[in-house]
């Protein structure tokens, strides 16, 4: 058996035995205005909308997936929505649990403690709570392989980043759950697949590997958010994840470009400045996933609460 044949063993027998456990709403004090209007946003980089700063580093936008969630809602419901993000850029599941070595300070010591917090005081005034995470469990790892070339290290972070994901990823929806209460809409979604545009670098075996990876992260998380009752945004359709159908003549890219890497090009900046992250459109392209899945936003107007 190769490496690569017993690595997807190993994750394969993790997804087997490790089972999400389903725990039950907790409840929680809220305003006593009932009707429902803030998008709550609790993710990675994400969900505050980082985008490349054109000077080779990153910043927060108001162009992400929780701003244009806002904006979609506003045109079908009431322009007083707002939204309220909690997101930390390279944030993990650990992280998101604990706070350790968060790139994100919170008054109560962690993201999901500070979101939590502050969903089960308002949570009559909220119309949707999104969830992105467990991408950056196995994307911290990516340098062992490409940049150490150091296939064991490789695959021994991959098997741990999945064990935290099928560990962690039931408390958190547990956790925004119980502060939400039963009646909160919670919307979580798959992944994309940047690494993608290996291909373009003459790295098939990187396309593919990444692909599986992704694919792999994608079911779990589907099958931990179903326990729970919770919609997934299929992002990862959206982006034509692991289609490999050849795009005859994609200019400026090379004809016949797999059409998952003609997908990444124009959604995201991986193939103008080498940044992992969506674009505007791209961002968009989230946010209608999202919205198509979630129940419908009944909104009047928000009160001056904090």
């Amino acid at each position: 058996m190769n490496g690569r044949n017993r690595f997807f063993v190993v994750v394969a027998t993790l997804l087997a035995v490790t089972a999400p456990t389903v725990a039950t709403a907790a409840p929680g004090n809220a305003p006593d205005d009932t009707t429902r209007k803030w998008v709550v946003s609790v993710g990675t980089s994400l969900s505050v909308g980082v985008q490349p700063d054109g000077a080779g580093g990153t910043t927060t936008t108001g162009d992400g997936y929780a701003d244009q969630i806002v904006e979609l809602l506003a045109t079908t419901t009431d322009d007083k929505v707002q939204v309220k993000k909690f997101g930390c850029p390279a944030e993990t599941t650990v992280r998101m649990v604990t706070g350790e070595g968060s790139a994100c300070t919170y008054d109560h010591g962690s993201q999901l403690a500070e979101a939590a917090h502050w969903i089960a005081r308002h949570r009559k005034n909220i119309g949707l709570v999104t969830l992105d995470v467990g991408i950056n469990d196995l994307a911290g790892c990516r340098g062992l392989l490409i940049d150490e070339n150091d296939p064991e290290a490789f695959e021994a972070c991959i098997a741990e980043g999945f064990t935290n994901v099928l560990t962690l990823t039931p408390q958190i929806v547990a956790a925004l759950r119980a502060a939400a209460g039963p009646d909160v809409p919670i919307v979580a979604m798959d992944y994309y697949n940047a690494l993608a545009a290996a291909y373009l670098l003459g790295q098939p075996e990187l396309m593919d590997l990444s692909d599986q990876l992704v694919v792999t992260l994608n079911g779990a998380l589907h099958a931990i958010y179903g326990a729970f009752g919770v919609p997934v945004a299929p992002v990862a359709v959206a982006y034509n994840v692991a289609d490999l159908t050849p795009v005859a003549d994609p200019a400026p890219l090379p004809p016949d470009t797999p059409l998952n890497v003609v997908t990444v090009c124009v959604l995201t900046h991986m193939c103008t400045a080498g940044d992992i992250h969506p674009n505007v459109t791209g961002y968009g392209i989230i946010a209608q996933a999202i919205v198509a899945v979630a129940p419908p936003l009944p909104v009047t107007e928000i009160p001056n609460n904090g």
